[in-house]
């Protein structure tokens, strides 16, 4: 019978090292695969898609990396093995390597905030809902800079990272402290998607829908307060490096789950139905964030809307030039809407009569006005009752 080689890790009562380390490397692959699917996603819609929430949310996905690399090395050192399995140095070693991690873990999560704020600021097109965004962004940045330096600087009586014999005896309060706060955070953010689809007009599946994808973050809530639970009990125990297997995973499940949950919403099929239908007309059917910036989505009209589309918009431009030709004009607003499309200023945007229809939508009434003095006369469309997408 051949041999079987020897493994790395091998779990018994005194030795959960491969566990934690299976756990913390299988999501931060899948981190990494949401992020690279979310980064395909922006290149393949119009120039301009890959915004400010992409790219703090590639900051943080890289700070969960690094959180990762840095728990491995202290799951190497001896992290999850009992004490009597370790040296001295072992032992010091895994504590600041697991310090180290838990300071990234911070980081991380305030990216992680950063960028939900971030996205709703981008799909708010109020002066006063972009505000309330972006006070959400400032307390995220607020409670990871005081999370941080409250672990920076836990206690002078002992080493920050110390876990066996002399420690820090406020360390159970700090992160209890600082998830209290991280819930409020999350709270916050969680209930955003119900005040954004609150008042608008449109059926209740389609806001049921946004509410759905963006109350996938409720999970981290749940880890987090399970994490805190099992530190109580295992900082204080005998075996901290052992029973710390536990909140250890908790805390790496909160992390990269949390930065999974912050691109869902940007993944296909939801980013074909978060259309403000405010982006550039693409004629090949590719669409993305307008120069407006907001988020938008790819598909084709279908080639009859497309064809009434073209006629409509070159009657409306004809008569648009020849009124701005003769020199007396008024207004100069111009809008331009059917059952599938909206122009305004013009800029064509791809509405929806295929299945990628946009979840959110209301009511919009236009009027466009053409006066000639010499003739007196005037030139309206109107327009109503036409959907306009807002997400």
């Amino acid at each position: 019978m051949s041999s079987v080689g020897s493994r790395n890790f091998v779990t018994t009562e005194d030795d959960h090292a491969g566990i934690a380390l299976t756990v913390c490397t299988l999501l931060a692959t899948w981190t990494v695969l949401c992020y690279a699917v979310r980064v395909q996603q922006r290149m393949a819609l119009a120039s301009g898609s890959f915004g400010p929430d992409d790219i703090v949310c590639g900051f943080a996905t890289v700070s969960a990396i690094i959180q990762t690399i840095v728990s491995g090395v202290a799951i190497s050192d001896g992290f999850g093995k009992a004490l009597s399995l370790l040296t001295a140095s072992q032992v010091v070693s895994a504590e600041k390597a697991l310090y180290a991690a838990q300071l990234l873990y911070i980081v991380t999560l305030t990216l992680t905030k950063a960028s939900m704020a971030l996205i709703f600021a981008r799909l708010m097109h109020i002066k006063s809902h972009v505000r309330v965004c972006h006070a959400i962004l400032a307390l995220s940045v607020v409670w990871g800079v005081g999370s941080f330096l409250a672990e920076a600087v836990l206690c002078t009586t002992a080493s920050p990272w110390s876990l066996v014999g002399k420690t820090c005896p406020n360390i159970v309060l700090s992160w209890e402290v600082i998830t209290a706060f991280n819930v409020i955070t999350e709270v916050i953010i969680g209930l955003m998607p119900f005040w954004l689809v609150w008042n608008l007009q449109t059926d209740r599946s389609r806001k049921a829908a946004v509410v759905t994808v963006f109350s996938l973050r409720v999970p981290i809530i749940a880890a987090a307060i399970t994490r805190v639970a099992y530190l109580s009990t295992s900082i204080p125990s005998s075996q901290p490096l052992l029973t710390g297997v536990i909140p250890f995973i908790c805390m790496e499940t909160e992390m990269h789950y949390g930065l999974m949950a912050a691109t869902f919403p940007c993944l296909k099929p939801f980013i074909a139905n978060f259309n403000t239908s405010w982006g550039t007309y693409d004629p090949s059917g590719t669409h993305g964030y307008g120069s407006s910036g907001h988020y938008a989505r790819g598909g084709r009209s279908g080639n009859n809307g497309d064809a009434s589309t073209s006629r409509a918009a070159r009657e409306l431009t004809a008569a648009r030039d020849e009124t701005l030709q003769s020199g007396n004009f008024k207004n100069v607003t111009q809008a331009w809407s059917d059952k599938n499309h909206i122009r305004r200023n013009g800029r064509l945007s791809v509405g929806s009569n295929n299945s990628q229809t946009g979840i959110i939508r209301q009511t919009v009434t236009c009027e466009v006005q053409f006066e000639d003095r010499n003739e007196d006369t005037r030139f309206s469309d109107r327009s109503s009752d036409h959907d306009k997408s807002v997400l």
